[in-house]
């Protein structure tokens, strides 16, 4: 029998499963906006951490990126059936992963 470690989301992860329920794409510029976290480094840590792992995806093609300013652009990312389990039950937490 194996027994699954479980850990709670952090408010930054929760706020952005959140977020990314809805099934639009999202970038980090937007979500940091939008959610009026301290840092945009928050956002793009955490879409990291969520394309590991499998609660996001990145958009493909054309529609991939947004111009977020000169020379500047942000990688789209739409949520997962995985990601949007999670974010149906943000109180579970996720499983203790070793990436």
């Amino acid at each position: 029998m194996t027994i699954h470690a479980r850990t709670p989301w952090t408010p930054n992860k929760r706020a952005i499963l959140e977020a990314m329920s809805d099934g639009e794409p999202q970038w980090a510029e937007r979500l940091y906006k939008q959610l009026a976290m301290p840092r945009r480094n928050s956002v793009s840590h955490a879409f990291t951490w969520f394309h590991r792992h499998g609660y996001l995806n990145h958009v493909h093609g054309d529609d991939g990126y947004v111009v977020i300013g000169t020379d500047r652009t942000d990688q789209k990312y739409v949520i997962t059936d995985k990601g949007r389990e999670a974010a149906n039950n943000l109180d579970a937490g996720f499983d203790l992963l070793n990436p």
